[in-house]
């Protein structure tokens, strides 16, 4: 038998549908060496429209016929809506479709809580909780655990690991999840009542995520599960990647504006990695030392060596 996974489109899959000229110089772009030219600002304002929309195809198709948001964003509710009224026919003891609502904004607020860890042993245990406390206290932890599977296994949302005090031996699975989507990440997320800012950053962070997952399907390019963040000296890392070419060891960190990572810093400085990745909105790049910085939007480009 033969498993292919799915994904909804990528960015670069977007830009050669939003602006085929745009996708050609978002090509040509070198990722060592920033160029003085408008094109980051063009591509930065591209992809703040893909994380508004997301990669569903009939939601792109609808946002470059109509270059409305929410006329996209009305696709993707029906979308939703067909996915979960489907799925409820395969549970027996899961009547209502707001099951997999509740489940959804469930993520949403533990992603924004930045926390290290979870206050329950696994995420499936984390959801069951605020699902049951928050929503329906009538929905058993089976039920709920059934429900979580099934999203994961339909591609919905994707599980993220734990590496504790970065040792990879201490390695705890489905310690967090994200969305396979950024516009379903970034639907959810606006419903929450979430600022802004946190949502920006959360969205950054889940395409990251998305990015790293594909990594991991054959032929590999990176180590581990599934992408995993790490604890350190008190602090978090947004992510560590491995090369499975190699034993070069990367932080990532997704920031905004001018902000360091210090926990990643001091790991970096102590030898726990090789390199520090900087995914950043606001820049054009550039390499100093074990320090590379890089638009966020060419994450797609750049090869973990």
């Amino acid at each position: 038998m033969t498993r292919i996974s799915i994904y909804t489109l990528s960015f670069g899959e977007f830009l050669q549908a939003f602006d085929r000229n745009l996708y050609t110089q978002y090509l040509s772009l070198k990722l060592d060496s920033p160029q003085d030219s408008n094109v980051y600002e063009l591509l930065k304002a591209a992809y703040d429209i893909y994380l508004q929309i997301g990669g569903y195809p009939n939601v792109v198709k609808t946002y470059l016929e109509t270059k409305d948001i929410e006329k996209a964003r009305g696709a993707l509710v029906k979308i939703i809506d067909t996915f979960t009224n489907e799925s409820t026919r395969y549970f027996t003891d899961i009547l209502d479709t707001s099951v997999f609502i509740q489940i959804f904004l469930s993520v949403c607020r533990i992603l924004c809580r930045e926390s290290r860890g979870l206050a329950e042993g696994s995420i499936s245990e984390e959801l069951q909780k605020l699902v049951t406390r928050d929503y329906s206290s009538n929905l058993s932890k089976a039920a709920c655990n059934r429900a979580i599977s099934w999203l994961y296994f339909s591609g919905i949302i994707g599980f993220c690991a734990k590496i504790t005090e970065m040792d990879v031996f201490d390695f705890k699975p489905a310690s967090r999840c994200y969305f396979m989507d950024p516009g379903l990440a970034n639907y959810y997320l606006s419903r929450t009542g979430i600022d802004s800012r946190s949502i920006s950053g959360t969205l950054n962070e889940n395409y990251v995520y998305i990015n790293l997952k594909k990594r991991q399907d054959f032929p590999e390019e990176i180590v581990f599960e599934t992408p995993a963040f790490a604890t350190y000296r008190g602090g978090e890392i947004d992510f560590i990647v491995q090369s499975v070419h190699s034993s070069i060891r990367y932080l990532v960190e997704v920031k905004s504006g001018k902000g360091t990572a210090v926990t990643a810093l001091k790991a970096l400085e102590q030898g726990k990695a090789h390199k520090l990745l900087y995914l950043k909105g606001d820049t054009k790049g550039g390499i100093d030392n074990k320090i590379e910085t890089l638009p966020i939007y060419m994450l797609e480009r750049y090869q973990f060596v």
